[in-house]
């Protein structure tokens, strides 16, 4: 009893946590997916847990049969499409949902097969195929049954094993093209940063290795040793368990092992607080992009009210004009709905500024308002033309864009400034600077030693 109880753990792991998944992890890219795989796995698992309890009469066992010629086929082409939305490939291929055919094939066939022949009579004839083997098939050569017979057995098992080659193909291009390795999981273990992809496919493929041997055993076989397959269900067990609980990160590229610690952020002692806390948004800064970085650092600062690193940051990165168009001068003197804060908006928030194409007549139509209207009150504000204004907001950013990519190519870090080309950057740069972004840089290195 006890061992049959444990067929149906993995089931149970497979529900628990498609919900969990539901309730905290809804809003990450791979959730349809995922979500899809677990109900698909947990229902799969079911039948394979019934075919091992069930005696071979019984009409469930046909019920639980048919079901499984659907969702089995599904199992796999699913874990290749959650592989691949791992690796962020969210492309939509014509021939991408093309694998659902044979489950559906093979579901009907088998439903029209066992209305034909009688639910009765195909769980009568299963029967004598669990006690008897193949040979027990002879006598039903050219009947419905048979049919029935070599679509549920070989037409079934050829499609579980082209589906498995698929799964084994996809795991080794991930192998050779993201350079795996199994000391990276072992690693990981240890506190070092490793590839979610990485952990899932060990996963993947541990799973694998647990449920295979069950396609291999025979009906006879299974009922003599069902503590074999006890042993294999607390495997397959811990092996989905982890899977699901590593996908609850799946929104990273890499993590560490305490992330799965801090996977509830008030999971600690008042006591902690300090630490766990700090160790929580070191890590979100890790995933954070430059461009949100920047303005999260901008934000703490205004919070806090830091003025002397505000003065500090200015003298680093050469803050001119920012000095002038981040500030509040257009709020408190013209008010927060005016022209030129909405202009300030567009600047500091949206950073269009970024756009190498931006222009005049562009920022007119977002404001509502005419360009030479605009030019004029930039002009006033700012005691300069917008071409020059949106110059300085680019060098601005550069500055600070090449301090945190000290490695970045001049074509790199042009193009991610806002501007077409290299050389307009660098010149641009050395007029309102007065040195080359090189030159620069190393003299703000002199000046932080």
């Amino acid at each position: 009893m006890f061992q049959s109880l444990l067929l149906f753990t993995p089931v149970l792991i497979c529900v628990f946590w498609a919900f969990v998944h539901l309730l905290m992890a809804s809003r990450t890219d791979q959730f349809p997916t995922l979500f899809t795989l677990m109900i698909v796995s947990s229902v799969y698992l079911f039948t394979d847990a019934c075919y091992v309890i069930l005696p071979a009469e019984s009409q469930a066992l046909v019920k639980t049969g048919l079901l499984a010629q659907f969702v089995a086929p599904c199992v796999m082409p699913l874990a290749c499409i959650y592989i691949r939305k791992l690796k962020r490939d969210f492309t939509q291929h014509p021939l991408a949902m093309m694998w659902i055919i044979a489950p559906v094939i093979l579901f009907t066939a088998s439903v029209l097969l066992t209305y034909l022949a009688g639910a009765r009579n195909v769980g009568q004839f299963s029967s004598e195929i669990y006690s008897n083997g193949i040979p027990a098939s002879e006598p039903y050569k050219g009947t419905v049954m048979y049919v029935y017979f070599v679509i549920s057995t070989f037409v079934f098992r050829a499609v579980l094993a082209i589906e498995m080659i698929w799964l084994v193909i996809t795991i080794v291009r991930c192998i050779r093209t993201e350079d795996f390795d199994l000391r990276h999981i072992i690693r990981f273990f240890k506190g070092r940063r490793t590839s979610v992809l990485e952990i899932q496919i060990f996963n993947i493929s541990l799973i694998a290795v647990a449920m295979s041997p069950k396609i291999l055993l025979s009906k006879t076989y299974i009922d003599q040793h069902q503590w074999i397959l006890a042993i294999l269900a607390v495997i397959a067990s811990c092996a989905i368990s982890n899977f699901c609980h590593m996908a609850l990160l799946g929104a990273k590229k890499g993590i560490h092992i305490k992330d799965l610690r801090d996977m509830m952020r008030f999971n600690y002692k008042r006591s902690q607080r300090s630490e766990v806390v700090k160790q929580m948004v070191i890590g979100m800064i890790e995933d954070m992009e430059e461009q949100d970085l920047m303005i999260v650092q901008d934000k703490i600062a205004e919070n806090l009210n830091i003025e002397t690193w505000r003065e500090s940051h200015e003298r680093a990165t050469g803050n001119i004009v920012g000095k002038n168009i981040f500030n509040t001068m257009a709020v408190s003197t013209y008010g927060s709905d005016s022209l030129i804060t909405r202009f300030q908006e567009l600047m500091t928030e949206e950073q269009i500024f970024l756009d190498p194409r931006i222009g005049l007549t562009e920022v007119a139509e977002r404001l509502h308002t005419n360009k030479t209207y605009i030019s004029k009150l930039v002009n006033n504000t700012y005691k300069l033309g917008f071409p020059e204004l949106v110059n300085n907001l680019r060098i601005e950013y550069a500055e600070q864009y090449i301090i945190n990519h000290r490695k970045a190519k001049q074509n790199e870090i042009a193009t991610a400034c806002g501007f077409l080309s290299a050389s307009s950057f660098n010149n641009t740069f050395k007029r309102i600077t007065g040195t080359t972004p090189k030159l620069w840089l190393a003299g703000i290195d002199k000046q932080t030693r």
